[in-house]
């Protein structure tokens, strides 16, 4: 069975689905390589899927925005209390 690294946006008008392939996870008797190239598979792609997921909900909000005619892109305030405060986890 293949693993899958995935994440799941739902909210009251859209869910949203990302999903990205990994490599096989090494076994107890895998040697150090083998679980080093895993992990740094893992890094790559958890980074790549945090930034799908930042554009997708960078394209939302402006389509929200779009559509009730809303505040400009500089009302960092009214951003939050709709989607939440940015937090970047470092890695």
């Amino acid at each position: 069975m293949s693993a899958h690294l995935t994440a799941v946006y739902t909210s009251p008008t859209a869910t949203n689905t990302f999903s990205s392939p990994l490599q096989s996870i090494p076994t107890q008797h895998s040697d150090t390589t083998e679980k080093s190239q895993y992990l740094a598979d893992l890094r790559q792609k958890a980074t790549q899927l945090q930034q799908d997921i930042n554009q997708f909900l960078t394209e939302k909000m402006d389509q929200d925005k779009a559509a009730t005619d809303g505040p400009s892109n500089n009302d960092n305030h009214i951003d939050e209390d709709m989607y939440g405060e940015e937090v970047v986890d470092d890695l």
